[in-house]
């Protein structure tokens, strides 16, 4: 049986961890795992898996898992500084802490998400993502009892955060898409297309009209000419804290001939006219 782990660190959030762990285990809490250097041959639950640096793992109490690094002996540890690069960090949450998220997200589907597969799920980071988490991480390592209550805050406001990422996964994981599609939904907010027409937007894709929108709407669920409506609109909106832009020139600088139907279309997608929203801007409102 794997022993059952239950740190008794001074800071319960979080810890860097510089070494392998061998002997396989299990938590009473869930351990978000971070990898900033190296790779790990992660052992969980009969699966072997490699972790590698900027990707974050989701390990649940259920997990009887262990991890072991290149270079060492199975059963053998090494401690910081001694010249073998690796380092994960991790955030250790109560799993009390995880529901409350979900509820407030209104999203227990996300904590059945994470507990459904054999294997925890894995999430690759951008960097900007990786270097926002290894900050708050930066900031919980600073725990101390006199500031208990504001770290608290701060740990719980990360769990949010990154159970958002999960989300994020869930149901708007662009990791799906092919790459021609990724790389038009990108052309499609450029100044080329968004001043265009739909037709112009086929043109780009290399697939015929029809093609192109039974592709669309199989992989985002969304119909082309509505995704590219709100592209057109959220950049509208931008414009107009242009004050020397007219409503007319920003109805011609996003594809629209007639003014009064982009205004049509701008009130159907925020509820305001151009004007309106132009004049709530400045009115700070």
């Amino acid at each position: 049986m794997p022993q059952q782990v239950c740190y008794n660190w001074k800071n319960e959030y979080t810890h860097r961890i510089h070494w392998q762990c061998a002997e396989k285990h299990v938590h009473s809490f869930w351990e978000f795992v971070l990898l900033t250097k190296g790779t790990a041959h992660h052992h969980c639950n009969g699966i072997v898996r490699d972790i590698t640096a900027g990707q974050l793992a989701f390990i649940r109490p259920t997990d009887s898992h262990y991890y072991i690094l290149d270079g060492v002996l199975p059963n053998s540890l090494f401690p910081e500084g001694s010249g073998i690069p690796y380092e994960h960090r991790d955030l250790y949450v109560q799993t009390d802490v995880l529901n409350q998220a979900a509820a407030y997200a209104d999203c227990r589907e996300a904590v059945d998400y994470l507990l459904k597969p054999n294997y925890p799920l894995v999430i690759n980071l951008t960097t900007a993502q990786r270097t926002t988490l290894e900050a708050k991480l930066n900031l919980l390592e600073m725990y101390s009892e006199e500031r208990k209550a504001s770290f608290k805050m701060l740990h719980r406001s990360l769990v949010c955060e990154l159970l958002g990422l999960v989300i994020e996964k869930m149901y708007f994981n662009q990791s799906q898409y092919p790459v021609w599609l990724n790389e038009l939904i990108q052309k499609m907010h450029t100044a080329d297309l968004i001043g265009g027409t739909l037709d112009d937007v086929v043109r780009a894709s290399n697939f015929s009209h029809g093609h192109l929108c039974r592709l669309f709407k199989k992989y985002t669920g969304e119909r082309i000419i509505d995704t590219f409506s709100r592209i057109k609109m959220q950049h509208a909106c931008r414009l107009l804290s242009n004050p020397d832009l007219t409503v007319l020139d920003i109805s011609s600088l996003v594809g629209y001939d007639s003014q009064s139907n982009f205004i049509n279309q701008f009130k159907k997608y925020t509820g305001v006219t151009p004007s309106a929203y132009r004049k709530g801007m400045n009115s700070g409102s």
